[in-house]
């Protein structure tokens, strides 16, 4: 480890929000612990503009990454192109940048990046915040020195001398935001005294549970102060075709919401998928949870990260494949249970890992060079 007065961290992974967010969380803590250091990320073009939601704070460049098709060999055909392309490409970056240490953040576009910055024999870290690791991780790990992770025991998945639990980094400025509920409400629309429930399935969305909502809309609608739904990018054409302009007036339907905090200030009930940034975002900010594991994702991995926070009773946990009226009524009941509410508030809390960013940049500082 060198005393470097500033540090140059790229940063690789996958395209959505789950990835983006704590890539974000990471750079802004570098840039506030080690003035001076600058921040670079490299992804692949896809379901979300990197540019919109990473804007001006740092440098982003996109691969031609395809990710690899666990269901049909024939959709894998072009990868290995692909990757070669895309290879060059990062160690084009590597040289142009020179940084001083490489964090992959997951997704089948860090591998060529972070075996890149191998080659280059550049420090490298990788961030695993679900509790079952992705392909790419898993392959990475072989050629990283640190480990950043959420669950314990992970020495299942990684060697047990690289890991270090830090938690899952959370945004300094979602924090700031899903603390004024006086705003969150004005830029929604929704009086203050609003009983609200936002839904979500992460960034791009939850085909389970925007189809829960679909089915149950008028339930809800009808039981609720207000409704705001995070459709994902991908889904959200279908629920407009389907529902045309019959939308009730309380409910707020939108492909994805740049501010979540904003949101998150506004409701008092959140209904979410769970992936490891969300779980994470609703700890720090003690915000009671209906959770429902997208059953769509690799090995089920939401499934194990939302295990901690239930057998905590932390939040509750429903399965995607039960009856969606059995799952909206549980919402609503929910909403009117302020002894519930508040119980699932005081129990998630407990489960927060409020220094993640601070220990994931104590690690970068440790091995950049």
């Amino acid at each position: 480890m060198q005393n470097l007065k500033s540090i140059r961290l790229l940063l690789t992974g996958g395209e959505t929000g789950g990835h983006l967010y704590p890539a974000i969380a990471v750079a802004e803590t570098l840039a506030e612990t080690v003035p001076g250091s600058e921040s670079i990320y490299v992804g692949a073009a896809g379901r979300i503009d990197i540019q919109k939601i990473i804007g001006a704070r740092f440098i982003t460049h996109s691969l031609c990454m395809t990710p690899y098709d666990r269901k049909s060999l024939m959709g894998n055909m072009v990868l290995p192109w692909n990757f070669l392309n895309s290879a060059l490409k990062a160690r084009h970056i590597l040289r142009q940048y020179c940084p001083h240490a490489v964090m992959g953040v997951g997704a089948f576009p860090s591998v060529p990046v972070v075996l890149a910055a191998w080659m280059e024999k550049i420090p490298i870290l990788l961030l695993e915040p679900n509790a079952q690791p992705g392909m790419a991780n898993s392959l990475l790990s072989k050629v990283a020195q640190r480990i950043c992770v959420t669950h314990t025991g992970m020495e299942a998945f990684f060697p047990h001398d690289k890991i270090v639990v830090t938690g899952t980094p959370v945004q300094n400025r979602l924090l700031q935001d899903a603390a004024d509920k006086l705003h969150g409400c004005e830029l929604f629309g929704i009086p203050k005294d609003a009983r609200t429930v936002l839904i979500t399935g992460g960034s791009i969305g939850s085909v389970a549970i925007n189809s829960m909502v679909l089915e149950n809309l008028n339930l809800l609608a009808g039981n609720i102060g207000h409704l705001i739904w995070q459709t994902g990018e991908r889904d959200y054409r279908r629920i407009r075709r389907l529902l045309g302009n019959h939308s009730p007036p309380n409910c707020t339907i939108l492909p994805y919401i740049p501010k979540m905090g904003h949101a998150y200030a506004a409701s008092n009930l959140v209904v979410s998928s769970a992936g490891a940034g969300s779980l994470a975002e609703l700890a720090m900010l003690g915000k009671p949870a209906l959770i429902i594991p997208d059953p769509d994702v690799t090995e089920n991995h939401q499934l194990k990260n939302a295990r901690n926070l239930h057998e905590n009773n932390a939040c509750i946990l429903m399965d995607a494949g039960i009856a969606s009226q059995r799952i909206a009524a549980a919402i609503v009941e929910l909403l009117n249970s302020d002894s519930k509410l508040e119980q699932l508030k005081t129990n998630i809390l407990k489960c927060a890992e409020y220094r993640a960013s601070q220990l994931i940049v104590a690690q970068i500082r440790q091995v950049a060079r």
